[in-house]
């Protein structure tokens, strides 16, 4: 069987959740870390590997994995989008 995976655009979700986007605004990586918190409960309890872009601002694209089980986090560089990372 060919393993699921579920790409999220981090920033879309967070703009489109009410509560997100109030954490968004007062601290932006309190809305991200939320937001990786809630996708990793997902790929705990369903056969989906899960992973979500960020927009960045570093020179590089970097790759992260939240905690022993947890799913990968990515973020763009300054000039590049999300999309362009889920894309590729």
């Amino acid at each position: 069987m060919k393993p699921r995976v579920l790409i999220v655009d981090g920033h879309s979700v967070i703009f489109q959740w009410p509560d997100l986007t109030l954490q968004h605004a007062k601290r932006t990586a309190v809305a991200r870390e939320s937001l990786v918190r809630m996708l990793t409960g997902l790929q705990d309890n369903t056969d989906w590997h899960v992973a979500v872009v960020f927009d960045g601002a570093g020179t590089k694209t970097t790759e992260a994995t939240s905690g022993p089980r947890g799913i990968q986090v990515f973020y763009s560089t300054a000039d590049q989008s999300a999309d362009s990372v889920i894309e590729r």
